[in-house]
């Protein structure tokens, strides 16, 4: 099914003119998206990335009065395992120890040496992850100075920018799509294959779909699903989410929650479990004709 055309070729687009600056130069046209704040592509990411918090775990801190000693300390004390996100020292002129608990042999020999002890310990909340974003960095700085490095490409999941406006069209085009036929396989704009669901036993829109595909000519070293988007009217149950990490799907869009689907927070977030040998993206499309109540991936 290489000669299909994308639903973009297919649907009449809402095109303005614009007035050129020349007078021999024709009109320009220009594409509309027709952006809708009800319209919207999440990306389902962990809940460690997309939470505005960060755990909190205590350690033991020393206040150094001074601050000429500074260095010395920190290199005869014990490097803070576990903690190289967190800096050693803060504004205030506190160290950071160690965690909680019992105090190492070198830590004690090094307090000691600087004309200090136990008592003079202070116990501090600080951060046990590195920040992501810049949200929860900005919130463990509150507790602890903190090391954090901007990831572009994530804040363009977070926000959506990641998308051009002509990206989303197509998205959106393609998840219309999706809603009518059960699912989608596109790579660079053209379609592959498409499957609904049928009377079988494992007759899910996915499983089929895979089937479709696999009588699909390929390029040389490419297998089922690489380099595509998968196109879904619904949240794949874990079977279906399986079959297309097997496929080696790049990107997936759905278009409804399932009640028995596998990448929402809160549930399994297959596409995210650390133990598969493939991992796609994965996003969450909204609608203006979205029908709000869950669905049932196989149903």
């Amino acid at each position: 099914m290489f000669g299909i055309l994308s639903p973009t070729s297919q649907q009449v687009m809402k095109t303005h003119v614009t007035i050129c600056p020349e007078d021999d130069a024709p009109p320009s046209k220009v594409l509309r998206t027709d952006e809708s704040p009800s319209r919207r592509i999440s990306s389902l990411l962990s809940e460690a990335t997309t939470s505005e918090t960060l755990p909190l775990i205590d350690f033991y801190v020393v206040f150094m009065k001074n601050k000429q000693k500074m260095s010395a300390f920190l290199k005869q004390i014990p490097t803070t395992v576990g903690a190289e996100h967190l800096k050693r020292v803060d504004k205030s002129g506190r160290v950071l120890l160690q965690r909680v608990g019992i105090l190492s042999i070198e830590l004690l020999q090094a307090l000691e040496e600087f004309g200090m002890t136990e008592n003079d310990l202070q116990i501090a909340k600080v951060p046990s992850t590195r920040p992501v974003t810049r949200q929860q960095f900005d919130w463990a700085k509150q507790y602890w100075p903190t090391c954090f490095h901007r990831d572009k490409v994530l804040e363009g999941l977070l926000d959506s920018s990641v998308f051009t406006k002509k990206d989303k069209f197509e998205i959106y085009s393609w998840c219309k799509r999706a809603l009518h036929v059960g699912s989608v396989v596109v790579q660079n704009g053209k379609e592959l294959a498409c499957s609904q669901i049928t009377s079988q036993l494992l007759g899910h829109p996915v499983m089929t779909m895979v089937q479709e595909l696999a009588k699909c000519p390929r390029q040389l070293g490419d297998y089922l699903a690489t380099d595509c988007d998968v196109y879904l009217r619904d949240e794949p149950c874990a079977m279906c989410a399986m079959a297309l990490v097997h496929c080696r799907s790049a990107r997936v869009f759905f278009c409804k929650s399932s009640v028995n689907g596998v990448y929402s927070q809160g549930k399994w977030q297959l596409h995210l479990e650390p133990a598969i040998n493939h991992h796609y993206r994965v996003f969450q499309v909204e609608l203006v004709s979205d029908e709000r109540k869950s669905s049932f991936c196989g149903r």
